[in-house]
């Protein structure tokens, strides 16, 4: 804001009370105080006006402002707190109750910083802080077999886990050390899967596999004459069975194999026996 003397006369002197301002040319008037008073007179030669009605310029207060920033967006294992600092002239209220220009938060939520100056002024800003979701690794020791698949997702049902945590099998119990073959596992004992999360959380649980044995060999080859074949007889292979045995005219004998029974030459039935071949596992 600017003022002027409206009738200015260059030839005329001018006295400001309280001293300070000054006039330029034009009429202009310089080095005022804002919101500071004054009266003025005019004096030329041995007369002096009347002082003037009292004028100021009114002090123009700046629109205050204010920005929050986090050093973080989201809580999680890696990072447990955050620190939220707001910029800007004058003093703070959070609504945490704090007045400092920067508050440190361990809990999820929405922040809001008011600022407000030494003349009436305020502004607020918010901020929302989140928390990465929970994990919750939940693990039940697989069904026994003969080989063991642990990444069967079956065995961690009712886990709670975030987007893009991953999932890991170990032979230790610190999660350190990884298991070569965590999709067929034969050698019994206890294993571990750990779950972790992209905030770096993490969970190890144990689980024991039982494995047995195959309850029947993988190949079985059946010459003549020392495995001819005289009573009553099942013969079970994991695979597969070669026969080139002969049975005699009593006999009653099954081949099973997961894979195939082959018969070659030199296999031999006699008149009377009973002979089954059947593709089945051994377990059956």
């Amino acid at each position: 804001e600017i003022s002027s003397i409206g009738n200015y006369d260059g030839t005329v002197s001018y006295t400001f009370s309280p001293a300070g301002p000054s006039v330029i040319a034009g009429g202009i008037v310089s080095g005022m105080t804002l919101g500071t008073s004054y009266t003025v007179t005019a004096t030329k030669g041995s007369c002096t006006s009347v002082a003037s009605a009292i004028f100021s310029n009114d002090m123009m207060l700046q629109t205050p402002s204010i920005s929050l920033v986090a050093s973080a967006s989201i809580l999680n294992c890696n990072v447990p707190s955050v620190t939220i600092t707001a910029s800007g002239s004058g003093s703070y209220l959070w609504n945490t109750g704090e007045t400092t220009n920067s508050i440190i938060v361990d809990t999820a939520g929405t922040y809001i910083a008011t600022l407000s100056t030494g003349f009436g002024c305020s502004i607020s800003d918010t901020i929302v802080i989140s928390k990465e979701d929970s994990l919750s690794l939940l693990v039940v020791n697989p069904p026994v077999s003969s080989s063991v698949d642990i990444t069967d997702i079956a065995l961690r049902t009712g886990s709670i886990m975030p987007a893009a945590t991953v999932i890991t099998y170990h032979t230790d119990a610190a999660g350190t050390i990884p298991l070569a073959n965590p999709n067929a596992v034969t050698i019994p004992g206890t294993y571990y899967i750990k779950a972790t999360t992209p905030g770096g959380c993490v969970q190890i649980k144990p689980l024991i596999v039982v494995v047995v044995s195959s309850p029947c060999p993988n190949e079985i080859v059946l010459r003549n004459p020392a495995d001819n074949i005289n009573g009553t007889e099942t013969k079970k292979a994991a695979v597969l069975i070669n026969a080139s045995n002969k049975l005699s005219p009593t006999s009653k004998v099954t081949y099973q194999a997961g894979g195939s029974v082959t018969l070659n030459p030199g296999f031999e039935t006699s008149s009377g026996s009973v002979f089954k071949a059947e593709i089945k596992g051994c377990d059956n």
